[in-house]
């Protein structure tokens, strides 16, 4: 147990102090500056240009080497919430608590829409998560880390970034013979779990400004859809 608190306390120390002190803080900024559907654009055109042996041209490069950098600390606020030994509330105990009925009302867009002023119930769906993901977000944080450590992420997106700036494929490829239907599949997956836990549990928008939530569990499912057609 010595071995294996040591190894974490080692891993933590490299991180920035913002991240260790506040990780769910760092998943509520990460959702400040793209929404969900532009954070899942940015993996998806980003693994195609790898695929396609081609560059990223969906716009400046600086833009993706920004975007590998703020996803590569999200990874490592999310590696922190999955160490946690505590019990992580999930969507039926958020609905218990409202007294509402947790399977008429698992669907309720109050339990996975964000914050931002546009964009449809369909655009903030989590598409790639499974039901008991979607009830319970950090299942997906522990599956991530199982597929591959936080070091081969890191060192995987390392290598997809180096590769999505170029259009040649040289000999020693690090990125030969893997399969990136998983990497995109699991950073979707981790994406929109990280949405989730900050749609249900952060108050405020990188933790300033208070969100003004588009649907509440006040009005219960599926009665709060009406009010989108009156």
């Amino acid at each position: 147990m010595n071995d294996k608190n040591n190894k974490l306390s080692k891993i933590l120390s490299g991180f920035p102090q913002k991240v260790r002190e506040n990780p769910r803080l760092v998943i509520s900024k990460f959702f400040c500056a793209y929404d969900l559907g532009e954070h899942l654009w940015y993996i998806d055109t980003w693994m195609d240009s790898v695929n396609a042996n081609d560059y990223w041209k969906e716009n400046d490069p600086s833009f993706l080497f920004f975007y590998y950098e703020d996803l590569n600390e999200m990874i490592n606020a999310t590696y922190i919430i999955s160490k946690e030994e505590k019990r992580h509330k999930t969507a039926l105990d958020i609905l218990r608590e409202k007294g509402l009925d947790d399977e008429r009302n698992l669907l309720h867009p109050a339990l996975y829409f964000g914050w931002q002023q546009y964009g449809t119930m369909w655009d903030f769906f989590p598409r790639s998560l499974s039901k008991e993901e979607f009830i319970n977000p950090y299942l997906v944080l522990r599956k991530f880390f199982k597929f591959q450590s936080l070091e081969k992420w890191h060192q995987t997106l390392h290598d997809l970034l180096a590769d999505s700036f170029s259009s040649r494929r040289t000999p020693a490829d690090p990125m030969e013979g893997i399969d990136l239907s998983y990497i995109r599949k699991n950073l979707h997956k981790l994406v929109e779990a990280a949405h989730l836990i900050d749609v249900r549990e952060m108050d405020k928008i990188a933790g300033k400004y208070p969100k003004k939530e588009i649907y509440t569990l006040d009005v219960p499912y599926p009665e709060v859809l009406l009010r989108d057609k009156m």
